[in-house]
């Protein structure tokens, strides 16, 4: 759509006293007068809007009705071909001269461009857009992102269908932002962060940028964000024991930081990654071995064909199954939360153990007994709120008709000659071990909220710690010296000795000032900062079942 503008305005030369003697039929006649033409401009490009001209018309003559001093004022339209003769008028003296006033300056009113028309290359372009590849029942997906090209299209109706990441629009003088060059270099690394582009490849920016080419690197840009975030992957799908939800940002939120961030628009988007040094220390290994894959060179025509493309196949699948290893743990780092507060405690189900760390170093490691692959161990963030020394144990309902009812059908006195308390109420078996060298519980407990009704505790069964895979809980976490833990986290008014002098049958409560973070995690592979790895096996199979959401070739 053409932008309007108003015609300029005649300019005129008006003597003030002439203009309040003028009479309205006069000046109508004026105008309306032979020889007046008006000739209209249609404006072009780069010309100045239209203009009225007028042709030069005789002067006007108003002879002012008996007045005490007359005073002949003239209209000057321009040099007439022919001046008429002036009347006579009767001598007067000499009147003052009247100067001639400014031409009158008239600003037009400036009227709003309108939106110039979308580019069709940039609409087609919206229309076109894939929707990247989702594992079923990607919650986290649909509440977040909806249809992945109406989260891109989205984006082009705040501006109009216009480029968001060129200069001067469509126009032939268009270029690329500072913001488009750094994120697409950026982009360009994706695999450096087990992200998977294909869908939305990344314009060149070597190229005349066009509205198709903004569209595709604006999906990129989300497409990678998603991704970056944890968006591939819901961990509800994985398992319902999966409690762990990334923090997935709106699309537009995306894009409005890395147009604010301009040329570190790049580092802006990789930010969305995660932190952790555990992260950082798996991407590395991943950069690494990325540089290094093993190349399927031709196998010539000789005796040693076959065997040669054997090593090479076994080559090639050996890269491919750590480099899914290392994509998938990157994943579960998508999962974590931020570090919160000074402590945390970290629970690594396929490593069994349990850390103690204070602004990344590690203050104290344990081992732990997890859940069994039927009763897994929940994975979940929370916080430590207090202790119990000498705690009781109310089974939970679980428990009880899936181990304890069996076993009281086989022998009536089965709880009971183990020191439970059995009662039954409104129509429920309730059953309590009360505090005591045998109970399940050990003598101390870590009460922590959460959905599963799980927590941190001691055991009887210290002998399970000797184990090298230690799933045999019910999905509680049983701890190895649990009374160094809660001393650790208690401070120096509170050493082991102190702690253990309270054992007996009274449960004793000891609260924290501070509620301590807990985080129960599921790790199969760490690197450290030197690069070396540690691997562990597939408890619950998450790790399997990830690598499959995510489309990993093995």
């Amino acid at each position: 759509m053409k932008t309007l503008h108003k015609h300029k305005p005649v300019s005129q030369v008006l003597m003030p006293e002439a203009a309040r003697w003028l009479a309205a039929g006069a000046m109508a006649a004026l105008l309306c007068a032979p020889g007046l033409q008006a000739r209209a401009q249609t404006p072009q490009a780069g010309n100045q809007p239209s203009d009225i001209i007028l042709p030069p018309l005789p002067p006007v003559t108003v002879t002012l009705p008996k007045p005490a001093k007359a005073q002949i004022v003239h209209l000057d339209y321009g040099t007439p071909a022919s001046p008429a003769p002036r009347p006579a008028v009767p001598a007067v003296s000499a009147a003052p001269s009247v100067p001639a006033s400014p031409p009158v300056a008239v600003t037009p009113t400036p009227v709003a461009p309108a939106n110039p028309p979308a580019d069709p290359a940039l609409v087609a372009a919206l229309a076109a857009l894939p929707s990247p590849r989702q594992p079923q029942g990607n919650a986290s997906f649909a509440r977040t992102y909806g249809n992945f090209r109406q989260a891109v299209t989205q984006q082009y109706a705040l501006t109009a269908d216009q480029p968001i990441f060129m200069t001067s629009g469509v126009a032939a003088n268009a270029q690329w932002s500072p913001a488009a060059q750094s994120l697409a270099h950026r982009l360009l690394l994706a695999a450096h962060d087990g992200i998977n582009l294909a869908q939305t490849p990344v314009p060149a920016m070597n190229a005349t940028p066009t509205g198709a080419a903004d569209v595709a690197l604006t999906a990129a840009v989300l497409n990678y964000a998603w991704q970056a975030q944890g968006g591939r992957v819901n961990p509800a799908y994985i398992s319902r024991f999966v409690e762990l939800r990334p923090v997935i940002l709106p699309p537009a939120t995306v894009i409005a930081s890395v147009l604010a961030a301009q040329s570190a628009a790049g580092q802006t988007l990789a930010q969305l990654n995660p932190r952790h040094a555990g992260y950082q220390w798996l991407r590395t290994r991943l950069i690494g071995l990325l540089d290094h894959r093993p190349s399927a060179d031709p196998v010539g025509p000789n005796r040693f064909a076959p065997k040669r493309r054997n090593l090479v196949d076994l080559a090639l699948r050996r890269w491919r199954a750590e480099r899914n290893s290392l994509v998938v743990n990157m994943e579960f780092w998508r999962w974590q939360q931020p570090a919160r507060g000074s402590a945390q405690i970290v629970v690594n189900v396929p490593e069994f153990t349990l850390r103690l760390r204070q602004d990344g170093h590690t203050l104290l490691a344990r081992k732990v007994i997890v859940g069994k692959q039927a009763t897994p161990t929940p994975l979940l963030n929370s916080n430590i709120k207090y202790i119990i020394i000498n705690p009781s144990w109310h089974v939970p309902q679980s428990i009880i008709k899936k181990d304890f009812i069996p076993k009281l059908q086989a022998n009536p006195d089965y709880l009971a000659s183990r020191g439970f308390d059995v009662r039954v109420s409104h129509g429920q078996l309730i059953v309590k071990q009360p505090p005591g060298p045998h109970n399940a519980l050990g003598l101390i407990k870590f009460i922590f909220p959460n959905d599963q009704s799980v927590y941190l505790h001691d055991t009887s069964e210290r002998r399970l710690f000797s184990s090298r895979t230690r799933a045999f809980s019910h999905g509680c976490v049983r701890l190895q010296e649990p009374f160094s833990l809660a001393a650790a986290l208690l401070g120096s008014s509170w050493p082991q000795k102190r702690l253990k002098s309270m054992v007996g049958s009274k449960e004793h409560y000891l609260r924290f000032k501070q509620d301590i973070p807990i985080q129960i995690e599921y790790f199969t592979l760490h690197a450290n900062r030197e690069g070396k790895l540690a691997q562990f096996a597939d408890l619950y199979g998450y790790a399997r079942k990830v690598q499959t959401a995510l489309g990993l070739k093995t």
